[in-house]
């Protein structure tokens, strides 16, 4: 009876002890259930995902096999996903089963990120993609498949190689406009040379002419005084007059022939810069002057004037012109001239400069001659009432420009000019 009662016992131990191995292995399988379950959930979200994704995803099983095709995919390469899943990769023509099995084999070490490739769709047309994918291994490391990304490049390939085209192109161009400027340079250059030879040897010319010329134009003249002195009691007034006149035209040609000589010297000559007092330069003007101020009764002024680097001997050239002119052209009072200067900054170099003027009361200047009057053997429309050649300014802007400076003229008719030049301080 006893031992019934423990057998008993025991088996209600071990029917516990059943039951509750039952209730865990029931928790255990509604755990198993809740988590397939969400696995599945996960699983449908995920393939929701795949299929919105702007980004053409497939799923290839070891052999190559396509297990999933998403709608990106149908779009990118015309096959349906019915038309793809369960066959073999249909975006992998025979020419390109070389390149995708390379491709594998490099999936199978890491995942490849950015390879472009060309496929071709369903119709036909060639695509270009880059291409992301990795290998997918189980727990134990064993390869069960393959994921791969396409992404439609073809518009930036096109537009890559229109810009390569188009870079070309301006290559190209760049390399004709430079071969033609070149040539252009080389044919300036050569123009140049010409042009500066060619001044060199009208400047000597010039000069030549000049300097022969001279001597019989003084023969001539000084025979025609000589002529007049000793036989005038014996000419009639038509032919004094005319010997006169004949004079006279010697006279003006050999002053035309020593305006000319000193305009073709200024182009000619070294400069030599140095120390120069524009004071004394003045006073080499001035005695130079000496008869004509003599003659007229001229005034000429100044205030202090400044000592700068430049050539010694063509500022007094300046002074004299200038000064010459005012003493020339001067009205019915006597004629009245003040030098003066003042350092002044060039807006254009920023460098200082000397801005010497030469003021006169002389007839003035009209406003459409105030350029002209710089170029040579232009003069002012005068009647013939004032003798020159019209080379004393030409000759003056051309040292002047020389010298690294400019000239300009402020006037109005019957008030008088006012010349402004101005030189490069220098080292004073």
């Amino acid at each position: 009876m006893e031992k019934d009662s423990q057998l008993n016992s025991d088996l209600a131990d071990e029917l516990d002890v059943a039951r509750k191995r039952i209730s865990q292995l029931e928790d255990l399988v509604g755990r198993c259930a809740a988590t397939e379950e969400t696995l599945l959930q996960s699983n449908e979200i995920l393939h929701t995902l795949i299929d919105a994704s702007p980004v053409a995803v497939i799923n290839l099983d070891p052999q190559g096999r396509v297990l999933m095709w998403n709608k990106a995919a149908e779009t990118t390469f015309g096959w349906q996903a019915n038309e793809a899943i369960g066959s073999f990769n249909p975006i992998v023509p025979e020419d390109r089963k070389v390149e995708f099995e390379k491709i594998r084999e490099l999936a199978m070490q890491g995942p490849l990120t950015g390879i472009e490739i060309k496929r071709r769709k369903k119709d036909g047309s060639p695509i270009d993609l880059s291409l992301s994918t990795a290998a997918i291994s189980d727990p134990k490391g064993v390869i069960t498949g393959y994921i791969a990304m396409f992404l439609d490049i073809s518009a930036r390939k096109k537009a890559e190689e229109e810009l390569e085209r188009s870079h070309s192109r301006l290559e190209e161009l760049v390399r004709e406009r430079t071969s033609e400027l070149r040539q252009a340079n080389e044919k300036l250059s050569k123009y140049s040379e010409e042009l500066e030879s060619s001044n060199r040897g009208l400047e000597q010319f010039a000069y030549m002419a000049s300097h022969d010329l001279q001597a019989p134009l003084l023969a001539i003249a000084t025979n025609l005084k000589m002529f007049l002195r000793r036989y005038r009691e014996k000419l009639d007034e038509g032919t004094e007059k005319f010997l006169s006149d004949a004079v006279d035209s010697a006279i003006r040609m050999q002053n035309f022939i020593r305006g000319l000589l000193a305009y073709s010297r200024t182009g000619t000559r070294e400069l030599e810069l140095k120390r120069t007092d524009s004071a004394l330069a003045l006073d080499t003007a001035l005695g130079n002057l000496a008869s004509m101020i003599k003659e007229t009764g001229a005034v000429i002024t100044r205030d202090k004037l400044p000592v700068l680097h430049t050539d010694p001997s063509q500022l007094p050239h300046i002074f004299q012109n200038l000064i010459g002119n005012a003493i020339k052209f001067h009205g019915n009072g006597p004629p009245r001239a003040h030098v003066s200067a003042n350092k002044q900054t060039d807006p254009g170099t920023g460098k200082k400069v000397w801005v010497f003027s030469v003021k006169d009361n002389g007839i003035g200047i009209p406003p459409e001659a105030k350029d002209v009057i710089f170029d040579i053997f232009k003069r002012l429309k005068s009647g013939g009432r004032y003798p020159g050649a019209g080379i004393g300014l030409a000759t003056c802007k051309r040292i002047i420009e020389r010298l690294g400076g400019s000239i300009r003229v402020e006037s109005e008719a019957g008030k008088g000019s006012v010349f402004y030049f101005h030189l490069p301080a220098g080292d004073e």
